[in-house]
């Protein structure tokens, strides 16, 4: 199998219902893949890891069902909906990812963090019922869809770190069902966007639970810079 799939760079759709990919596989390694069809990895439940350091595309419902738990994928820029959906993923972390679309990360029961550098716009129910989902880091987020994390019920720290901006959310549904919606999880964004967050469209609805970013602690016994390490 790795012989063939090492002479590709696009791994086409179906793979599995194709027998390209053989559905009991537990790991999945490959340097030279860029780009990945619909549906290639569905329903993989063996399918425990997959590195592919230069895949920057995946499209419609790849991961869905399967396995997996971890994913190195430093270069992954686009997903295209569905992808991990019901997925075994424990963390999110996609350095370079700018796109995401609808449904991509719903129901993964086993997903605790999610950190998202470089993702404009959260796609309608992207983290939809993700119930051990704690914190979530994005950077330059400008858009949240509805849904986005509708049903998360362990979330209780939420990082925004754009600084040019407030980050526009679709409706409060995003955050239906939350520590965030019940009081008891917390917004944390720049000091100086703070008031701007408190009266924005949406986010009116949580204005007590905005905190300023300089401040965040995990163990709250220090105040000063988010520490990356700990969350």
């Amino acid at each position: 199998m790795s012989e063939f799939v090492n002479t590709i760079d696009l791994l086409g759709d179906n793979a599995v219902l194709d027998s390209i990919i053989d559905k009991s596989i537990t790991e999945f390694n490959d340097d030279v893949i860029t780009s990945i069809g619909w549906d290639a990895f569905h329903s993989c439940k063996n399918l425990n890891s997959v590195s592919l350091p230069n895949v920057k595309k995946i499209e419609h419902g790849c991961f869905n069902s399967s396995g997996i738990r971890e994913a190195y994928m430093p270069l992954l820029e686009e997903l295209g909906g569905d992808t991990f959906r019901w997925s075994s993923l424990t963390s999110v972390d996609f350095p370079v990812l700018t796109k995401i679309g609808t449904y991509d990360f719903d129901n993964c029961h086993s997903l605790l963090n999610v950190r998202l550098p470089l993702l404009g716009t959260l796609g309608n129910a992207s983290f939809n019922l993700c119930s051990k989902l704690t914190t979530v880091d994005l950077g330059v987020a400008n858009n949240i869809g509805q849904y986005v994390f509708n049903g998360c019920s362990q979330l209780t720290r939420f990082i925004l770190r754009n600084t040019s901006k407030v980050c526009g959310l679709a409706g409060t549904s995003s955050f239906g069902s939350t520590p965030i919606a019940n009081g008891t999880g917390y917004i944390y964004v720049p000091r100086e966007l703070i008031e701007d967050y408190k009266v924005a469209t949406n986010w009116s609805t949580y204005a007590n639970q905005f905190r300023a970013l300089e401040d965040y602690t995990v163990d709250g016994t220090t105040t000063g810079e988010l520490d990356e390490t700990k969350i």
